[in-house]
């Protein structure tokens, strides 16, 4: 029979991972939730400030496009932080998905913070059956 042990501070590193799983697919929520347009650059989200830049090459034996999100949040009384998420994208030559990747870097403030913020957006809520 396993054990297991409760400890709230691990469960904290856990959930404030920014480069899992867990946190990534909560984030494309949101970020799909609230993109203004395809082709936005800049939008406002619940305090929070979202820049997105798209860089492409396309040549003869592969393709690749990547998105970087800068995302920053400045509230007064309240964590401030600040997130960049870079989204890869990889094509062959006769346009097959070679590779698909997402990172995360916390440039300020608190992980801990940002993993609420995004657990917490009313998209995600919705998405995991959560009430509002």
């Amino acid at each position: 029979m396993t054990r297991v042990v409760a400890c709230p501070m691990l469960r904290e590193i856990i959930m404030a991972n920014l480069n899992s799983r867990g946190f990534l697919d909560r984030w494309q929520i949101v970020h799909l939730a609230t993109l203004p347009s395809a082709d936005c650059g800049h939008w406002q989200v619940d305090g929070v400030d979202w820049r997105r830049q798209r860089h492409a090459f396309a040549g003869g034996g592969y393709s690749f496009a990547v998105e970087i999100h800068h995302l920053t949040c400045v509230r007064a009384g309240r964590s401030s932080w600040s997130l960049m998420v870079v989204v890869e994208h990889w094509w062959g030559a006769d346009k097959e998905v070679l590779k698909m990747s997402s990172w995360t870097r916390r440039l300020s403030g608190s992980s801990a913070a940002i993993f609420a913020w995004v657990k917490d957006h009313e998209a995600v809520r919705r998405a995991m059956g959560r009430p509002s």
